[in-house]
């Protein structure tokens, strides 16, 4: 907004305007109505604004790859109208995404990854160190299981993703009935039970069989001061992340919740303890940007032989762009003598590497690649009587598609021919007022061929 001679002024962008009109609505009402709306209607009234947001808009994955084809100049649509599939490119140049997942992906390493039980057996078939665990269908006792895996836990569905379900540090009685429960309220019919194994958690993105970006997430932590409380500590890390939010960084606020109780008991601790100065305290058990968690560009540590462990697995899972997620007390120490791998994410997230400092532009020409690219387009402007001679030219060059379209006043041209519907409408040259002289025509073109040519044989 702006203030003008006549008054404040308003510009407005938008991208859906059937979405512009819905937040149009709502602010009018707010603004203007009668009287204030409720508590519940003002719900309503923001749910109908998301609900349009999230049927029209691209999602945050999307914005990535859009951001960085609309600076490169490649031509990219939504498949229809409310899907997340986009595709960049056209004809053999062409990919289309799901989020970060793309056509060029494996259907069955795919469906793979989403199992974790699957993921694991692909993984130990190709020998990558991984998680003692065992599998429970229905309640159990905590002596049984232990008799088989040595506790603690980390408790997890079979399928899912983004750690829902997950609890971490299992190691009672109450706490497995509890983990359970949790797990297996996510609608999945077998828990898996993993061993607990000590060490940081690393994301391997994988992008056409090498690896491109390894990131340290590091569970959210505070540091004391000598004076205050755990809780005091962490509501003044809350004020600096809320500090230094971004668009789409979605990171924070640090939850005071059932996993940060626990995961200071673990440690003798409680909300109320007050740690010694310099002293670095874990708050949560789970490294998610949504609770406050820390991410780092480690990649030039990675020891090679964790390097090409992880170019097997995406090589073998045949997924274009692969998260690979392990867990090591040291990522420069060879995955064969500690840490192990968890599970394989063929859709996973953009965020990551950005919060660990990859720039946007980075990150949507690297998931893109080289293979998109837009169809050379010539449109040439002649009279009718010299498409005749046009088209026979045009027949030396049998890698162009030919579309001739006689001008409506022309003489005997009653219609465009069907074939210019095929063109998305923003594509097409309308209103063409410009007239090419018949001697100027034919050169125009045998220049302009030659030049396509030359591009599709490169």
């Amino acid at each position: 907004m702006v203030e003008t001679d006549s008054g404040p002024a308003v510009a407005i962008g938008f991208y859906e305007p059937r979405v512009t009109i819905v937040a149009l609505s709502v602010a009018a009402r707010l603004l203007f109505g009668a009287e204030p709306p409720t508590p519940g209607q003002l719900q309503k009234l923001l749910m109908q604004l998301w609900r349009g947001c999230v049927d029209h808009h691209p999602d945050f994955q999307a914005q990535f790859l859009i951001d960085y084809a609309v600076a490169a100049g490649l031509p990219h649509f939504r498949l229809d109208g409310r899907s997340k599939f986009w595709q960049y490119g056209g004809g053999a140049r062409a990919l289309v995404f799901f989020e970060s997942s793309s056509s060029e992906d494996s259907h069955h390493g795919v469906q793979w990854s989403k199992n974790k039980l699957v993921s694991k057996a692909v993984l130990e078939s190709i020998a990558v160190p991984t998680v003692r665990h065992r599998v429970v269908s229905e309640p159990t006792e905590f002596a049984h299981l232990a008799a088989q895996l040595a506790p603690p836990w980390v408790v997890k569905p079979v399928g899912g993703a983004r750690s829902v379900g997950v609890t971490v540090g299992v190691d009672s009685a109450i706490d497995l009935d509890k983990a359970l429960a949790l797990a297996a309220g996510e609608g999945h019919a077998a828990v898996m039970v993993e061993q607990l194994v000590r060490g940081d958690a690393f994301r391997v993105l994988v992008v056409r069989g090498r690896v491109w970006k390894v990131i340290k997430r590091e569970v959210a932590t505070v540091v004391g001061d000598g004076y205050s409380s755990v809780k005091a500590l962490v509501q003044a890390k809350n004020r600096l992340l809320a500090a230094r939010q971004r668009p789409g960084g979605f990171e924070g606020p640090i939850p005071v919740d059932a996993d940060f109780q626990a995961t200071l008991a673990r440690q003798g601790l409680t909300p109320q303890s007050v740690v010694a100065a310099d002293t670095k305290i874990p708050v949560a058990s789970i490294p998610l940007l949504s609770t406050g968690s820390e991410y780092t560009d480690v990649t030039t540590a990675a020891h090679p032989d964790t390097v090409r462990a992880c170019e097997a697995v995406a090589a073998t899972f045949g997924i274009a762009l692969c998260g690979i997620d392990l867990i090591s007390e040291d990522i420069a120490v060879s995955c064969h003598r500690q840490g192990a791998f968890l599970e394989v994410n063929g859709t996973p997230g953009l965020r990551a590497p950005l919060m660990a400092g990859v720039s946007r532009e980075e990150i949507g020409r690297t998931v893109l690649g080289e293979l998109p690219a837009a169809i050379p387009v010539i449109l040439i402007v002649a009279a009718p009587a010299d498409h005749g001679d046009i088209a026979a030219l045009l027949d030396s060059a049998p890698n162009l598609a030919i579309a001739l379209c006689a001008n409506r006043s022309a003489a005997g041209a009653k219609s465009l021919p069907p074939l210019h519907r095929q063109f998305r409408r923003q594509q097409l040259v309308e209103n063409v007022a410009q007239r090419i002289e018949r001697t100027s025509a034919l050169p125009q073109l045998r220049s302009s061929v030659g030049q396509v040519m030359q591009m599709l044989m490169a």
